[in-house]
């Protein structure tokens, strides 16, 4: 059976305001779940309008295995900590590096984030996982309408989809689309 990691990463920053997202702002819920790890992922984003949730449902009914690593989201405010990126990150790094056989990554992320010390911290995390899973490990990312899709972060992934509506009611729709991409390319 094929195994897919899953896993996000979500934050609208707005460089201009002075509220840090630190990491409480990830670790309490808001108007998304806080920090959720592992194996409680799935039923807590179940039945949520989330690119995670869509992303799980249909690695599911596309029959594979799916291993939940680490999701966090913040209210949109100012840059994100340099505490909160590397906590959160290196959660996701670590538990993707421990997996013991992956056939692909589905991340579900914002594509606006700064943070303090990284002006592209989405590109930075997927050099990173990158470094662990190595160039050939398909990558599939959901990114809100609005990223900042960099060609270096873009070179980083296979599937790249995005949001098509506002009022965000694509979310799940959006990463059950990046999931059915990576089983392409998968």
């Amino acid at each position: 059976m094929t195994v897919v990691a899953v896993a996000g990463f979500m934050h609208e920053t707005n460089t201009f305001s002075p509220i840090a997202a630190d990491l409480a702002a990830f670790t309490r819920p808001a108007t998304l779940p806080g920090l959720t790890l592992g194996a409680d992922i799935p039923a807590r984003f179940a039945g949520l309008n989330v690119p995670v949730a869509g992303a799980i449902h249909m690695l599911h009914a596309l029959g594979h295995a799916v291993l939940p690593i680490a999701w966090a989201s913040a209210v949109p405010c100012g840059r994100v900590t340099e505490e909160a990126f590397e906590s959160i990150a290196g959660r996701i790094v670590d538990g993707i590096a421990a997996a013991p056989a992956l056939h692909g990554i589905c991340l579900d992320l914002h594509g606006a984030m700064v943070a303090e010390h990284i002006e592209d911290p989405e590109t930075e995390l997927l050099r990173r996982i990158r470094a662990v899973v190595g160039p050939d490990l398909p990558i599939a990312a959901s990114f809100d309408l609005h990223a900042n899709l960099s060609p270096a972060r873009l070179a980083l992934l296979n599937v790249a989809a995005a949001f098509r509506t506002y009022p965000h009611l694509d979310m799940a729709d959006t990463g059950a689309r990046a999931a059915a991409l990576l089983h392409r390319c998968m």
